[in-house]
């Protein structure tokens, strides 16, 4: 099993078209499979265009959470808010995705850190598993710090590094 709150770093040799060089943060892993969200893939629609709102005043980013689902506006968030769907993903990290978050956001009520995705990324019972098993991805527990810190490539950079600092630290 993976915990959710675990964050899976693409590994640098990861051919795949939409997961290379991405980091994905599981949300959920039980017995029929594992679902997750990349948070460092920027999207192309706007977060008013993916949320509806004509009258969105917001600047936030919108990212691309995965290929499954992609019309899914979700929410990933610091665990000091809720919303009527919330969901936790582990004591640090919750994920929203119902029309009162966005409301809430709008009128200034918004969690200390929090991140737009469209989409989720999603694999079969053992699938995940096995990827890892064959060195495709690399894990560590997620940080607020490189969940919410940075984007694009750079945050890919970055958890690989602090894997790197974890392994390191694991055997001196």
């Amino acid at each position: 099993m993976i915990k959710p709150g675990t964050l899976l770093i693409a590994h640098p040799d990861l051919d795949d078209e939409f997961f290379q060089f991405s980091t994905v943060l599981i949300t959920e892993d039980h017995q029929h499979g594992t679902t997750g969200l990349c948070i460092n893939k920027l999207n192309d629609m706007s977060l008013s265009e993916a949320a509806g709102l004509q009258d969105w005043a917001g600047t936030e980013e919108l990212y691309t959470g995965g290929p499954v689902n992609a019309r899914a506006l979700i929410m990933i968030h610091s665990a000091d808010w809720y919303s009527s769907n919330t969901m936790p993903v582990n004591t640090e990290f919750s994920i929203s995705s119902d029309q009162l978050m966005t409301e809430k956001i709008a009128m200034g009520n918004d969690p200390r850190n929090y991140r737009f995705v469209n989409g989720v990324s999603s694999w079969k019972p053992k699938q995940l598993s096995e990827e890892i098993a064959q060195g495709k991805w690399l894990t560590m527990p997620a940080s607020e710090a490189i969940v919410y810190g940075y984007t694009g490539e750079t945050q890919w950079k970055k958890a690989i590094n602090n894997y790197a600092e974890l392994a390191v630290a694991q055997y001196f």
